[in-house]
C-alpha cells in the first residue's frame, strides 16, 4: 500500500469524521493532497484559495461579533447608570 493510503486510513480510524471540525479536516486534506505524487496543482491552488476565503469570512464575523458584544457591554453599563 502507498504511504498516502496508509496515512489516510490511519487518520480515518483515529476518530469518526462527524466528530471532527470541518475546517481543521479541510486543512488536513489539503496538506495530505499536496504530498501526493499525482496531485493536480490547479486543484490544489483552488482548494487553498477556497480555504483562505472562507477563513477570511470567519475572521470578519468573529471581529463583528466581538465589536457587537463590546458595544452591548458598554450600552448595558450606560443603561445601568441611568437606572439608578
Amino acid at each position: 500500500m502507498s504511504p498516502s493510503v496508509v496515512r489516510k486510513v490511519g487518520h480515518a480510524l483515529d476518530m469518526p469524521l462527524h466528530w471532527r471540525l470541518t475546517r481543521v479536516e479541510a486543512r488536513w486534506f489539503i496538506e495530505t493532497y499536496e504530498q501526493e505524487q499525482n496531485m493536480s496543482p490547479i486543484l490544489l491552488e483552488f482548494a487553498k484559495l477556497d480555504y483562505n476565503m472562507v477563513q477570511s469570512v470567519h475572521q470578519k464575523e468573529v471581529g463583528n461579533l466581538a465589536r457587537y458584544k463590546h458595544g452591548l457591554e458598554h450600552t448595558n453599563f450606560i443603561m445601568g447608570t441611568y437606572d439608578i
